[in-house]
């Protein structure tokens, strides 16, 4: 499962990057297209995360029960929270690029995918903690 969570981010935040790349060069439908796949896979991995917070809590693992699952749960859902902020920024940039709005479209547009990637970057701390080493 968990290599599964790790193939779904880096591929999702290869998405946001390219959709930067082609908004660089001035192609707005394909950056929007990007964004919402890369957009799209983050909400593939906020369902099957919600599926494993619910088959752990199943099999008791929910927060007092040991200092593992205290740190589990307390360190994968607050990377979740910071994924469904992401999700939202990249959906929000792709739905508002063309329409105006933004002052800087640059930075909407880069510093959404840089936030996508913050989530990737902190994944790859908590992959081999959580489902490496164990």
């Amino acid at each position: 499962m968990g290599l599964s969570f790790t193939l779904l981010l880096v591929t999702s935040g290869a998405m946001a990057a390219q959709g930067v790349h082609h908004f660089r060069l001035g192609a707005m439908d394909l950056t929007r297209r990007w964004f919402m796949a890369a957009g799209a896979l983050g909400g593939v991995f906020m369902v099957l995360k919600l599926s494993d917070f619910a088959h752990h809590a199943s099999h008791g693992g929910v927060l007092g029960a040991s200092d593992f699952w205290d740190a589990y749960l307390l360190s994968t859902g607050f990377h979740l929270l910071h994924v469904m902020v992401g999700v939202f920024l990249l959906l929000f940039v792709s739905w508002r690029l063309g329409r105006g709005g933004f002052q800087d479209t640059e930075t909407a547009v880069a510093g959404a995918a840089l936030f996508w990637h913050l989530c990737d970057a902190v994944w790859f701390f908590l992959f081999p903690l959580f489902f490496v080493a164990g």
